[in-house]
């Protein structure tokens, strides 16, 4: 099938019951991506919804965040391996327990939260595309490696990008994310 979406899937708090809003700091993290790289996306006709938990936080084993996300690529209506998944931070790791479903092409994770032990199941078959800075004391770079190699002995497509100086906000090398980005995308729909 032919990719036809990437959805921005932002991120969130470990624990946190209280409603997402628009202006919500990790929503306006991922609008800024949407808004640097989104007019070249849509050129090459592809859409990219608006997205946003229902809650600010992941909360018993992200019942809530991956329920929300499901809702969200299902309401695409679309046919399989047709969106691509960008996530950030607990945006990423709600998009990595997502990875194994019939319309996801792939994953590209940005500093995704990955605590140690984080179960794999959905990642067998998938390409993922992970980038993470070395400064981030939010979500550890590490245990972003760590998943990757696990990933890959799950059967899992997956590189892992370190990005020296970089913090959990992607801010200070904004052009690079932009890019990684756009290549990540350009490189799934190649294999498409």
């Amino acid at each position: 099938m032919t990719i036809s979406s990437v959805l921005f899937v932002h991120g969130g708090r470990e624990v946190g019951y209280n409603p997402v809003g628009r202006f919500d700091a990790p929503v306006l993290r991922m609008e800024l991506f949407r808004a640097a790289i989104g007019h070249g996306l849509k050129k090459q006709g592809l859409a990219l919804p608006r997205f946003r938990f229902s809650v600010q936080g992941w909360n018993e084993d992200g019942v809530s965040a991956i329920a929300d996300l499901r809702r969200a690529i299902e309401a695409l209506g679309i046919d399989d391996h047709s969106v691509i998944l960008v996530g950030h931070s607990m945006g990423g790791r709600t998009s990595l327990r997502l990875a194994g479903h019939a319309a996801v092409a792939g994953v590209i994770g940005l500093a995704p939260w990955c605590p140690e032990g984080e179960p794999l199941a959905e990642v067998s078959g998938k390409r993922l595309i992970l980038a993470h800075g070395t400064e981030d004391v939010t979500t550890l770079p590490g245990l972003s490696a760590e998943l990757a190699e696990r990933a890959r002995d799950a059967g899992a497509n997956v590189t892992h990008t370190l990005v020296p100086g970089e913090g959990h906000a992607l801010l200070k090398r904004q052009g690079w994310w932009n890019q990684f980005i756009l290549d990540g995308v350009a490189e799934l729909r190649a294999s498409d």
